[in-house]
């Protein structure tokens, strides 16, 4: 049983140490809140079109059956598929800390290469091209960072610099960026020899917080990324806008690839 000295004395010591915790919170509040924080420095949102849903090339391991298929099926029956010659993703980043993250580095990881895919090809017509990329990644080079955009067309010349060479990007808690990748299997096309390929790959992102760098990988959902080289040959082509039709092969790539076809 407590007297009721104690009891006073409890109740001042509770009244210091309640009276105590907000001053620290509200001197220390940002070093407290990122540290009961945890996680990565950013959030990253990633969003791309799903296979077939967009225009551009994309390849299935299998042979269609059929001479008109509607794409609305396609792209419903096939989410599998995998883009060929290049890739468009988009990243939305968002800084978690009170502390400035600096973003210093966009590359990709290849994970594995194979042969190309080279079942069916199906070739979404296009009514324009897409302009709004940031940068470029080829996922042949021996380093593939993210490359600058060239202001003058829609994508990056082989002479592209390293994006993050020439540009500088930080965000405070709740500040918000968006970068829009464009992967490439090659900066040459068609893709030569050395770079034929199907490719898994993730992207990794370096970010510096308080002189400490973080690398965080990022991939579509749970699995990596996947594109594919254009291929020598198929034994399906399709091609059209909302009903794809049947092609020969091997006329559709000498029409494609006049000059120099994949071999």
């Amino acid at each position: 049983m407590s007297t009721p000295g104690k009891a006073l004395v409890g109740l001042v010591a509770a009244g210091v140490v309640g009276g105590v915790i907000p001053l620290l919170i509200n001197f220390y509040g940002p070093t407290i809140t990122d540290t009961i924080s945890s996680g990565s420095p950013l959030e990253v949102v990633v969003q791309h079109d799903p296979p077939l849903t967009t225009p551009g090339l994309f390849a299935l391991p299998g042979t269609l059956a059929g001479d008109a298929l509607p794409l609305r099926d396609l792209a419903a029956q096939h989410p599998d598929a995998v883009p060929v010659g290049t890739f468009e993703v988009k990243l939305i980043l968002e800084g978690r800390r009170s502390r400035p993250a600096v973003i210093t580095d966009l590359r990709a990881r290849v994970l594995n290469q194979s042969k190309p895919v080279a079942g069916t090809l199906i070739s979404v017509a296009s009514a324009g091209e897409n302009t709004n990329v940031n940068g470029c990644l080829y996922l042949s080079d021996p380093a593939p960072d993210l490359m600058t955009a060239d202001p003058n067309q829609p994508g990056c010349s082989p002479t592209a610099k390293p994006y993050f060479a020439v540009h500088n990007l930080t965000l405070n808690r709740g500040e918000q960026m968006v970068i829009d990748v464009s992967a490439k299997v090659s900066r040459q096309w068609p893709t030569p020899a050395q770079a034929f390929g199907s490719y898994e790959w993730e992207l990794v992102l370096s970010v510096v917080q308080d002189g400490k760098t973080t690398e965080l990988t990022i991939r579509d959902g749970a699995q990596p990324f996947r594109l594919t080289s254009i291929a020598p040959g198929y034994r399906a082509v399709y091609s059209g806008t909302e009903v794809m039709n049947a092609e020969d092969p091997a006329q559709w790539l000498r029409l494609t690839f006049p000059d120099e076809p994949p071999r």
